[in-house]
């Protein structure tokens, strides 16, 4: 497992601090991730969710319907939350500080990272969930 939280760059760019360069075309393919937040009562709370990565800004979104599980968790106060990937082969997890944002610039900046990595418009949702990166762990 590689664990990387150090600030060493790893190739130019605003990003690569915390995206290894072998994982940034891994997120850039369309696949189902999983969130996961702590509950109030201090259950664990893990859904499937499409998330996308904003590399100039250290980010990562998911819309959602402010009246799920996790945006009214996040509406109560911003939390700490992972966001993990994997295939066959390799895994990243991201983690960070997450907030819901209700901001029509928040939700437009995330359908348009949606559209570009699923190939198709995000009709639904009328939230995101929006992760300040701050961890990333990967392994193989």
């Amino acid at each position: 497992m590689l664990l990387r939280t150090d600030t060493s760059p790893v190739r130019s760019g605003p990003f690569a601090t915390l995206i290894p360069v072998e994982y940034q075309a891994f997120l850039a393919l369309p696949r189902i991730a999983s969130l996961g937040l702590q509950l109030a009562d201090g259950r664990q709370h893990l859904t499937p969710v499409k998330a996308t990565y904003d590399e100039g800004r250290r980010a990562a979104y998911v819309i959602v319907d402010r009246q799920s599980v996790k945006a009214r968790r996040l509406t109560v106060e911003p939390s700490r939350v992972a966001i993990g990937e994997h295939d066959q082969s390799q895994w990243i997890t991201l983690e960070g500080r997450a907030r819901l944002s209700l901001e029509p610039e928040t939700l437009d900046r995330a359908r348009t990272l949606y559209r570009r990595r699923f190939d198709r418009p995000s009709r639904w949702g009328d939230a995101v969930v929006a992760l300040d990166i701050d961890r990333v762990l990967t392994g193989r």
